[in-house]
């Protein structure tokens, strides 16, 4: 009996069927909401390692947070490469009130406000301060 002629006596849609026979689907996969990808712990982990790039000014973005998701789950379940979805993002992000997403200054505004007299005077101030007081430089 052929994919499509199954489909058809069965009244099942033909790619349900296909993606199964293919081993698309695992045998014994149920259809309903779609499963988490990490586990809680995993998941705490990814948090605690977003949150520790935004401190050091080196926010991820969401494409980035789904590629490193991505690539965990395809390790995780010996994958060439594994596509997390939108909708993913939209759960964990439930999950997790903490993480928000900000737009980044340019890097040429940034540049503009360090380079005022104020901002140098104080850097060199600390750096004296600095050297003083660990004594950098006494032999």
């Amino acid at each position: 009996l052929s994919v499509r002629r199954a489909a058809i006596e069965y009244n099942v849609p033909r790619s349900t069927l296909h993606d199964r026979v293919s081993g698309r689907v695992v045998p014994g996969a149920v259809s309903g909401a779609p499963g988490k990808y990490l586990t809680d712990d995993e998941e705490e982990e990814v948090v605690r390692f977003l949150i520790g790039c935004a401190e050091v000014g080196c926010a991820k973005s969401v494409r980035e947070v789904r590629g490193l998701v991505g690539a965990i789950v395809a390790r995780k379940h010996g994958l060439v490469e594994f596509v997390v979805s939108n909708g993913w993002w939209d759960r964990f992000r439930a999950r997790h009130p903490q993480l928000t997403l900000r737009t980044g200054e340019s890097l040429a505004y940034r540049r503009w406000v360090a380079i005022n007299r104020e901002v140098i005077d104080h850097y060199y101030d600390l750096l004296e301060e600095t050297v003083r007081q660990n004594r950098f430089g006494e032999r």
